[in-house]
């Protein structure tokens, strides 16, 4: 199930590997937080992010994300890669990524 894009609440997913726990622990630190500052356009920010996961993992970090949140977000920024660089090609990594997200459009 899918966020209401007409909610005036919009929730990001930003997720992915170690690097999003690194962003999450930098964004508490700034002004506005976790959700960086948006909240006036009724925005929440979600960081979801392992240490370690391949391309391979995204598909059940998204289904265990929609298990915990309740349904997937309106919107997802999804950084991965960086520990599948000795393991695929970059063609390859393109396709294993756009594989796993079109699972759920």
């Amino acid at each position: 199930m899918y966020e209401d894009p007409t909610s005036e609440q919009t929730t990001l997913w930003i997720m992915g590997d170690s690097h999003i726990n690194l962003a999450k622990k930098a964004a508490k630190r700034r002004p506005g937080g976790y959700n960086l500052n948006r909240t006036d356009l009724g925005l929440t920010v979600e960081f979801v992010g392992q240490n370690g996961p391949c391309l391979s993992d995204l598909h059940n970090m998204i289904t265990e994300a929609q298990e915990e949140y309740g349904q997937l977000p309106y919107m997802m920024i999804i950084h991965f890669g960086t520990n599948d660089l000795d393991a695929s090609t970059r063609m390859g990594m393109y396709h294993k990524n756009m594989h796993a997200i079109k699972y759920f459009l």
